[in-house]
């Protein structure tokens, strides 16, 4: 028998260990309950973003060029469990806090799929179009605007001559 017990081959990786360990798994897991997003938790230990973007696409099986394996999928998974738990509690934290908040600003919101916390934002016009938009502004807030913007360029004026004075090169004066 050469080189040990009888039955008990070991196979041997090939390559380098990897970077994903069962500890590092955990912390980040960890991490992300407690409040940051997923990407920022992997990089406070030490995993650089687009690792952390790799992971999880492999763990979810939208890696192209990697396939998923069990410690990737089950990652990804944690992950996504993680962010759930984090986001139930912070909802849970606001309503009890202030349910007149949470039925005016909460849920429902942000995606169609996964519904958020923003105001819904009209991003075109009538019929797809682009938004229009008009400022009507009165005679004394035009005046008003008017002297901001003249005041605005004799600061810049004044910066640019005592620059030259000084003996620095001038910077560009606001140009309307």
């Amino acid at each position: 028998m050469k080189g040990g017990k009888s039955g008990s081959r070991r196979r041997r990786r090939i390559g380098r260990p990897p970077l994903l360990t069962p500890a590092l798994h955990k912390k980040i897991v960890a991490l992300v309950r407690k409040g940051p997003y997923a990407w920022v938790a992997a990089q406070a230990c030490g995993v650089p973003p687009a690792t952390f973007k790799e992971w999880m696409a492999r763990g979810e099986e939208r890696d192209p060029d990697r396939p998923s394996t069990p410690a990737y999928a089950a990652f990804a998974a944690d992950v996504r469990k993680a962010e759930a738990q984090r986001r139930m509690g912070a909802e849970m934290r606001v309503y009890q806090a202030d349910p007149k908040f949470y039925l005016r600003c909460g849920p429902g919101r942000e995606r169609h799929e996964q519904p958020g916390w923003t105001d819904s934002v009209q991003t075109t016009g009538p019929d797809g179009g682009p938004v229009q938009a008009s400022l009507t502004l009165t005679k004394e807030e035009a005046r008003s605007a008017l002297e901001m913007l003249r005041d605005y360029r004799r600061r810049q004026q004044t910066t640019a001559e005592q620059a030259t004075v000084a003996g620095q090169p001038p910077s560009e004066p606001a140009r309307s």
